[in-house]
């Protein structure tokens, strides 16, 4: 509560109005001691004086002095408002400078962020709170951590420790990925958070703010995978649906159960996220294949109130992240040529299952504007949730993590039908219309280095496999599918690994649909295998 106090205090002190006070404050005071000082002055010149000799130095001195009314008690009464006023600007003085000091006291004990991180809720609910607590933790060697949320809106948390001099903290809003870049833009926030890709528009936004052509390898990094959840209550007999299905579903031209099971099921009842939310933004652009979302669809805010809500509805449907399934049933997804597929984590890693999709933070190029302290602070803070530590609460909170190559590769036997070569978990993708691999696929690259690196997989073959879609002749697809495997045999051998095996596939084993843009973006990948 005293916090609470102290931080509303400290806003209010701090903000562009307090100006008019900061200013006008000290003028008024000066202004009062001078009139006050003035009357005590006279007071003691006419004191010792007759009346009439009195009643000429006030008239001259104060010619609005009605001629009626007698000099003295004009001035007396003249006097007495002055004091009183000057008693009142005393008392108003000493409150702000009681204020003051506790809003001084308020910087220690609620200090201004350290970071502040705005975007997606699902990176910002959970997951980026514990990285900030453990980053102040292990980096700042920071103590008496802790999270505090804000009441009245608790996708607002500030995680404070205290260091060694200085009280720590750093501050995250999660109100949706576009928030995020919002922020970045508006220069509101260090670091953003989101759940979707950046959009064209944004980057052109951001590249004009920082007067660049072109961003560093900085400022797009995948911190974990996540995967969008189509969840019922588990009562609910629905065990898999098409992308078709779920778009006449969500857009509302599929209203009842029966239209599907054969079941009098009744009205289907649709829980969404909010619009500022990525997860909506992927479920739309993955599964409704340019279709609205329903009116008559409820949104929310909240991803564990959308979760319970689905889980007490028999006729309710949503979508939520993966890590929000909770009481809720999940169901299998799957597109023309492609198998049904769980929100499984082995599935997520190689980002297979259809609505998988990655999490990103997004690092400013602070430098740019010569605030190199503020590009470090926060490149510290994405290069941590990259770190074991930073990986393992990503884990921690039910999330996919991106560079535990070893463990993936151990816990996801993923084998070529029966034979004896096992695929490493990771799919290398390309950006759009470019046969250049995308941030994840150069980090990636990296990652696969360092695994082939260790001493369990120095003796392993290493095979290169090259993918296309199915647009255009087969053919050519398969030349393309080479190229692509043959770019990726390149960064690896510059990086002293030798593939044994490289080789195009063309348009086969697709992994999405190739009917979407979507899908034949997904198709267009390198796999790496080992033998």
């Amino acid at each position: 509560m005293l916090s609470d106090f102290l931080d509303t205090l400290r806003h209010l002190l701090t903000s562009p109005w307090s100006l008019i006070l900061k200013v006008g404050l000290p003028i008024f005071l000066l202004y009062s001691f001078s009139e006050l000082y003035k009357y005590r002055g006279i007071k003691n010149t006419i004191q010792n004086k007759y009346s009439d000799e009195r009643d000429i130095i006030l008239r001259k001195k104060f010619p609005n002095i009605p001629p009626n009314q007698d000099s003295i008690d004009w001035f007396k009464s003249k006097k007495i408002k002055i004091e009183s006023r000057h008693k009142k600007t005393l008392i108003f003085t000493i409150l702000y400078f009681i204020s003051v000091l506790f809003a001084g006291i308020s910087f220690l004990i609620s200090p201004s962020p350290y970071l502040t991180i705005h975007g997606s809720n699902t990176i910002g609910s959970r997951l980026v709170p514990e990285l900030a607590k453990a980053f102040l933790e292990r980096k700042l060697q920071a103590d008496q951590i802790e999270i505090r949320e804000n009441k009245n809106e608790p996708v607002e948390k500030l995680v404070t420790g205290r260091g060694q001099f200085v009280r720590l903290a750093i501050e995250t809003h999660g109100k949706g990925s576009g928030t995020g870049f919002k922020c970045i833009i508006e220069n509101q926030c260090d670091i953003g958070m989101s759940s979707r890709e950046i959009k064209t528009d944004e980057k052109t936004k951001i590249l004009s703010k920082f007067n660049a052509q072109n961003f560093s390898n900085d400022f797009e990094t995948t911190i974990a995978i996540d995967g969008v959840a189509v969840i019922v209550q588990k009562g609910n007999p629905i065990e898999e649906l098409s992308l078709k299905q779920l778009a006449d579903i969500f857009s509302g031209r599929i209203t009842n159960w029966e239209q599907i099971t054969n079941q009098k099921n009744g009205k289907i009842n649709l829980y969404v996220r909010d619009e500022n939310s990525g997860t909506r933004e992927v479920f739309v652009k993955k599964a409704l294949n340019g279709k609205k979302i329903s009116s008559d669809a409820e949104n929310f805010e909240d991803s564990t109130k959308l979760s319970n809500r689905v889980a007490n509805d028999r006729q309710g449907i949503g979508f939520i992240s993966q890590n929000y399934i909770r009481n809720a049933k999940a169901i299998k997804i799957f597109d023309n040529g492609t198998k049904p597929l769980l929100p499984d984590k082995c599935f997520m890693v190689t980002e297979e299952y259809l609505l998988s999709r990655r999490l990103y933070l997004y690092l400013p190029e602070w430098w740019r504007k010569g605030e190199k302290e503020r590009y470090i602070k926060s490149r510290d803070f994405v290069n941590f949730s990259l770190s074991p530590e930073g990986q393992k609460i990503v884990e921690n909170e039910d999330f996919i993590p991106v560079a535990n190559l070893e463990q993936d590769i151990n816990n996801c036997s993923i084998s070529d039908g029966g034979s004896t070569i096992t695929r490493i978990p990771v799919t290398l993708f390309f950006k759009v219309n470019s046969n250049q691999l995308d941030s994840k696929g150069i980090q990636d690259i990296d990652r696969i280095v360092e695994l082939l690196q260790k001493p369990d997989f120095q003796d392993k073959d290493v095979i290169v496999r090259g993918f296309a879609d199915n647009r255009g002749n087969p053919e050519v697809n398969l030349k393309i599918s080479q190229q692509r495997a043959e770019y990726v045999a390149d960064l690896l051998r510059q990086k002293g690994v030798t593939p044994k095996i490289v080789r195009g596939f063309g348009e086969e084993n697709p992994i999405a649909s190739n009917d979407s843009e979507e899908g034949r973006q997904k198709n267009r990948r390198v796999e790496i295998w080992l033998q």
